[in-house]
């Protein structure tokens, strides 16, 4: 019963000491650090882009709000892509 007991502690042990992840053992990898860093200054542009779009449709006319709306439904009708009948990858 002690020894079912201790294996018991050993294995939870292991599962608690292994389950932390590897960012224990390699410290800080230089290139991810990097790698996330341009992925949260992309991201921040992507943002502010887009609440420049926002700001400058907001302070357009009436008029000017319906023909930015009736261009952009017309862009997307015209640049949808035509979608194959057939359903072979290579068909276009």
């Amino acid at each position: 019963m002690k020894f079912c007991k201790f294996k018991a502690i050993i294995i939870i042990s292991c599962i608690l000491f292994f389950a932390t992840g590897c960012r224990v053992f390699h410290g800080g990898d230089p290139q991810r650090k990097a790698e996330k860093k341009q992925y949260k200054e992309a991201k921040k542009a992507d943002k502010a882009y887009e609440k420049g779009i926002k700001r400058q449709y907001d302070i357009q006319s009436k008029d000017t709000k319906k023909r930015m709306k009736k261009n952009l439904r017309k862009a997307n009708k015209r640049n949808k892509s035509k979608k194959s009948k057939s359903k072979w990858k290579c068909a276009k």
